[in-house]
């Protein structure tokens, strides 16, 4: 493990203490928790949106559609 991945690892700690660690590590004296060296962890899914959550979000303008539209059609026809 690389001294960057051993930081982002101890995240939160002060930075002395990384540094001692570091040193104990290096020594062979301290080993990294499992799940923080890199391990996967539980995978998250995503989930499709609820109705109401889909309501709730902002909009596009007429103008931003219309103009997403024109550059689909445009790519459609090979001329962007």
């Amino acid at each position: 493990m690389r001294w960057n991945a051993f930081r982002k690892a101890h995240a939160g700690r002060a930075q002395s203490e990384i540094s001692e660690l570091w040193a104990k590590f290096k020594a062979g004296e301290y080993e990294v928790p499992r799940n923080v060296e890199g391990e996967e962890g539980p995978k998250t899914v995503e989930k499709p949106r609820k109705n109401a959550e889909k309501k709730a979000l902002p909009k596009k303008s007429k103008a931003k559609a219309k103009a997403a539209h024109s550059v689909k059609k445009l790519t459609k026809r090979g001329l962007l």
